[in-house]
């Protein structure tokens, strides 16, 4: 159970995590998972994942077009990326969500917001550069205003512009006039794709409305008659002939089960905001401004079914399964055959190390680097098949194009490792340069190859190696976790992308000595040149890449790590909290500290969720510091849950601590009172002579401190339910004998363990449940109830209650008993004369109250009690007397004075003899020890004496 906050302690151990993986990235060759770090294209080290479109889209929209880079201006630039980070942070930042964008069969359901930004070829292979909101924009504009520099000059001097589709959404004014008639009917003839072509007939006589009519007709023809299409307005306002076009071209997306069930409103926002995300095609329409029209207007929906035929015209029916499933299977295979010869590789270092012979280890070498080189033909293939599908923008490309990228980076991590290793320290010559692999597989009618034809070859194979160097090193780029050395890295980054940058000059000198090729050796040279200004126009925009990925990335840990040091302040006042000392607590100050703390909380956490949020949106778009950047989201995340399991103990602690307080303070009071009426008790009701006003008024107090100790009893019963709920935060301070069973206040709430060894205060030795034991803070654990000290005083007052009531009741008796004694010597006072004078219903009255007081003090009374025997030897004289007089008040006087005398006398001799007997019994009876019993044998002799008298 020690995993109560075995968390805790892993906040510590992030450090060494960032130095393993360092070391771990060093070996990249020595193991599947290090080889596979290589896939991620742009040397990201992510494999990617399922979904192509996440939470957090790419910032940038560029449009690479044969080598060139289309900008869309600063300020456009700055709009999106706005945009981009409000819908991020609307989202939540759950950047182990994905979405898809696709009404499938799997979930039915339609997409709302998916909104994807359309990207070149490099951005759907790279993830695209996201940016955080305080990174350095005029950093960014100026290496993308170079890069575009760059980009225009080599796209000028190979290869021609491609149209691009999105020209038909540059503005909200598109027109009708747009759709030409010869470049429709020119499509129609160009495509190629398995859809039903126009007659030759139908090209050559119907106007561009028409044709595009035909069009639609013909790909949706095989549907349902409600899907028919005659014209451009309302045949269109149900929605299912959008439906339709998007069903022919990508089935997988549309379920037509649901479809049917949708209304048309419904029906045209998902094909709209499909279109959107699966092909780029821009929304000039709103489902509204079609279905809620009797006659939609013809112009926008002939734009918009333009832009479908334009961006459609080319696309095979039922999307590119032959070639994906191709692409699928050729990875799969050439991976396995990089495992094979990184496991060969593995065997050289091993021989090499045995001390094999030279001959030996050449030849394995040699075969390992022809089998490298054979390679390349494969993952040439590979790539024109994501070529293909980059022409179509399909919405696997990224994916499939990390993976290839990831192939041919492997194998030339492997050659490298190779030529730079192996073959250096033995002494071996490549046959051909790992650099121009390209361009030396085609040799020369002489056989000799072009890597040696002359200073212009070289000076670009040199060019070309160089940037190769130059473009390893920045994909196997390895991401610190400390912001300085992050920073340095910057900064380094900021010199290397300024020598790449001037390297321009070095790549226009090696077009210009072009001239000095000959005639038969110019096509390679071309070749060669093509290679030179692709690979550096990608190194260009990799490091340009770079340097935002490591701005983005110092950004977001220097936010990270004022969020943990926030965090680490509040979390270092609770765990260092001393809570065995009660009395020493301030408690209505904790109380308002809880409260602030938990206000703190509620506020900051938006500022948390934001920098969090940062974090998961540069993961969401590839961000090569994947690992380092998830390592900080860990350790933000566990921090702040640690952060509130320590309010959660503040709030436990902070009510034991408060109700043994209030237990002590009000258990002083108690004990205080007890011993007040104690004291008032035993010097207050010690007179027996007084008078019965005297006695009643003494017995009216005397009710009035039973009540009150009736009260101090409710409170007693209080107090033990309450020492049964408060924990003994006293032994926290003290080191304890024995193991001793504690609760968790957190996480894993009411779990219990067992507290080992407590002699630092801070930090307890605990053993879970499953037997593992670990240091923790001792603020998690909680001391089960009851607090043995505070059962101890309850027993104590419990005891001295006792003493109060038996106290209450012996005083009550005595003085109930005195004045029962007062009013019978009062009765045998009364002559014939008293007695006649009273009423009769008023003596009656009076006798019989007597008997009734008497009787119930008897039955209160011990009957072996001499203060009983005595009681009742008075009420039978006073009722003797009583009748004596009533008796002679009906005969009327006629004294015998012999009777009385004898009466007397032998009534005498009784009492001596009763006198006599008692006390030979109690001559016989030892002398107590008790204190408390000695006092009232001595009482009662006292009263016995007086009696005698």
């Amino acid at each position: 159970m020690y995993k109560v906050l075995q968390k805790y302690t892993k906040k510590h151990k992030h450090e060494q995590h960032g130095s393993g993986a360092g070391e771990a990235n060093e070996h990249y060759s020595r193991s599947r998972s290090e080889g596979s770090h290589l896939n991620g294209a742009g040397g990201r080290g992510l494999s990617p994942p399922a979904a192509t479109n996440g939470y957090y889209s790419a910032s940038r929209e560029q449009h690479k077009t044969n080598g060139g880079i289309h900008h869309s201006g600063s300020q456009q630039q700055l709009r999106r990326t706005e945009e981009f980070h409000e819908r991020s942070r609307s989202r939540g930042g759950d950047y182990r969500n994905g979405y898809s964008g696709r009404f499938g069969a799997e979930n039915g359901s339609l997409p709302r917001g998916a909104v994807t930004e359309r990207r070149n070829f490099y951005d759907a292979a790279t993830g695209a550069h996201g940016f955080s909101e305080n990174s350095s924009w005029e950093t960014r504009e100026h290496f993308e205003r170079k890069v575009q520099k760059g980009g225009q000059k080599a796209a000028a001097g190979t290869l021609g512009s491609r149209a691009r589709l999105d020209q038909w959404g540059s503005g909200s004014g598109l027109a009708i006039e747009r759709v030409h008639d010869s470049s429709i009917l020119q499509r129609e003839r160009e495509t190629s794709s398995p859809e039903p072509s126009f007659s030759s007939e139908a090209r050559t006589t119907t106007s561009a409305r028409d044709a595009l009519l035909a069009w639609a007709r013909r790909v949706i023809s095989t549907y349902h008659p409600e899907v028919d299409v005659q014209n451009f307005s309302s045949n269109w306002r149900n929605g299912f002939a959008f439906v339709a076009i998007l069903h022919y071209f990508r089935p997988e997306v549309v379920n037509w089960e649901k479809v049917l069930q949708l209304s048309a409103r419904e029906r045209l926002q998902f094909a709209f905001d499909t279109f959107e995300s699966e092909y780029g095609i821009a929304k000039l329409l709103d489902p509204e401004d079609v279905c809620d029209v009797e006659t939609p207007d013809e112009r926008s929906l002939i734009t918009y079914v333009s832009m479908l035929h334009n961006r459609l015209v080319n696309e095979p029916k039922g999307g590119y399964d032959d070639v994906i499933s191709r692409l699928t299977r050729g990875i799969g295979i050439t991976n396995e055959k990089l495992d094979h010869l990184l496991v060969r590789i593995d065997n050289v270092n091993v021989a090499e190390e045995r001390g094999e012979r030279f001959e030996i280890l050449e030849r394995q070498v040699r075969e390992i680097v022809d089998d490298l080189h054979l390679l390349k033909p494969p993952i040439d293939e590979l790539f024109s098949d994501v070529e293909i599908l980059r022409q179509q923008r399909h919405s696997q490309t990224a994916d499939l194009n990390k993976q290839v990228v990831g192939l041919e980076q492997r194998r030339a991590a492997y050659l490298g490792r190779l030529e730079d290793g192996i073959m250096t320290r033995l002494g071996i010559r490549p046959k051909a340069q790992f650099v121009t692999e390209r361009v030396t597989s085609t040799t020369t009618a002489d056989g000799g190859s072009l890597a040696y034809k002359g200073n212009a070859f070289r000076r670009v194979e040199d060019a070309i190696q160089w940037i190769r160097d130059r473009t390893y090193k920045l994909n196997t780029m390895q991401f610190s976790e400390t912001l300085e050395m992050l920073e340095q890295m910057f900064e380094k980054q900021k010199l290397d992308n300024r020598d790449i940058q001037d390297f321009r000059q070095t790549v226009d000198e090696c077009i210009a000595r072009q001239a000095e090729v000959s005639a038969e050796d110019s096509y390679d040279y071309f070749e060669l040149l093509k290679i030179l200004e692709s690979e550096y126009q990608q190194l260009r925009e990799l490091s340009a890449g770079r340097m935002v990925d490591l701005d983005s990335l110092i950004a977001f840990i220097r936010a990270a790590q004022l969020e943990l040091v926030w965090i680490h302040e509040r979390e270092e006042l609770e765990v260092t909290r001393n809570w065995s000392t009660v009395q020493q607590l301030d408690i209505p100050m904790l109380q308002n500290y809880f409260k602030q703390l938990l206000h703190e909380i509620e506020l900051h956490e938006k500022q948390f969720n934001d920098v969090h949020n940062q974090g998961a949106a540069l993961i969401n778009q590839r961000h090569p510091a994947g690992e380092v950047i998830e390592v900080y989201l860990r350790t933000m995340q566990n921090q702040w849950d640690w952060l509130l399991n320590l309010s959660k103990c503040l709030e436990g602690h902070l009510r034991d601590a408060y109700n043994a307080k209030s237990f002590l303070e009000e258990s002083d009071q108690i004990e205080q009172q007890m011993q007040q009426q104690l004291n008032h008790l035993d010097q207050s009701y010690n007179r027996t002579d007084f008078s019965l006003d005297e006695g009643e008024r003494m017995l009216r107090e005397l009710d009035s401190i039973r009540e009150h100790i009736q009260q101090l009893h409710a409170r007693l019963l209080s107090l033990s339910e309450r020492c049964s709920q408060i924990s003994p935060l006293w032994q926290r301070g003290e080191r304890i004998g024995r193991p001793i069973p504690v609760v968790s206040l957190c996480e894993y709430k009411s779990d219990e363990c067992t507290l080992l060894d407590n002699h630092d205060l801070l930090h307890w030795r605990i053993r879970g449940m499953d037997g593992v034991e670990a240091s923790i803070p001792s603020v998690v654990f909680r001391i089960p109830p009851p607090d043995p000290r505070l059962s101890n005083l309850l027993s104590r007052f419990h005891g001295q209650f006792e003493r109060l009531r038996k106290l209450w009741d012996r005083k009550h008796h005595l003085t109930r008993y005195n004045m029962v004694l007062s009013t019978m010597r009062t009765v045998r006072g009364w002559d014939l004369d008293t007695f006649l004078s009273i009423p009769p219903d008023q003596r009656d009255e009076i006798i019989k109250a007597l008997n009734e007081d008497v009787n119930k003090l008897l039955a209160e009374l011990d009957p072996n009690d001499p203060l009983a025997r005595r009681l009742k030897d008075e009420l039978r004289l006073t009722n003797e007397h009583f009748y004596d007089l009533l008796g002679r008040a009906q005969k009327g006087p006629e004294p015998n004075y012999a009777n009385e005398f004898d009466a007397a006398a032998v009534e005498l001799i009784r009492k001596f003899e009763d006198a006599f007997k008692q006390l030979s019994e109690r001559a016989q009876i030892r002398i107590p020890s008790n204190l408390e019993e000695l006092e009232h044998q001595i009482r009662e002799h006292k009263i016995f004496e007086d009696n005698l008298q």
